[in-house]
């Protein structure tokens, strides 16, 4: 069983690089964090967290905390920004102190990261980081219209 629970809500400058760059936006640019961690029974299992513009996310149940009925997706979809597709960037590097201690890491365990920037017709709409320990995870990516199996 996945549970999940926001642990953080707010407008933020954003010093990130990365983040600004996906989402097209200037470094110190005001974006909505939404962050997440994910447990399995009471195993850590993933951290996440979602930058969204201001612009698209101001005034709406994005800058709130709680789950967000029928998702994020179908919110941004029914602001006028249908998701029409997202590029993952995965890979890996050592933990930072927070997530060390999150995952209960031992020494030398690395960290997966997957940077998921999702994409209206015309912009980017959402950057998401996902964050797994790598000794207990395995990623599966299908996209599109898979027969049953």
């Amino acid at each position: 069983t996945e549970i999940y629970t926001l642990s953080l809500h707010d407008a933020l400058p954003i010093f990130s690089a990365t983040v600004a760059e996906k989402l097209e936006i200037a470094p110190g640019d005001l974006v909505v964090v939404r962050r997440r961690s994910g447990t399995i029974g009471d195993v850590p299992w993933m951290l996440m967290g979602s930058y969204f513009p201001l612009d698209i996310a101001e005034g709406t149940p994005l800058e709130q905390a709680g789950e967000i009925p029928d998702g994020s997706i179908k919110l941004l979809s029914d602001l006028g920004y249908a998701q029409v597709g997202f590029v993952d960037e995965i890979g890996a590097r050592m933990p930072t102190g927070g997530e060390f201690a999150f995952f209960g890491l031992s020494t030398g365990t690395p960290v997966v990261i997957v940077n998921r920037t999702a994409y209206a017709k015309d912009r980017p709409i959402r950057m998401t980081r996902y964050v797994y320990r790598a000794d207990r995870v395995r990623l599966t990516h299908e996209v599109g219209s898979i027969p049953n199996r």
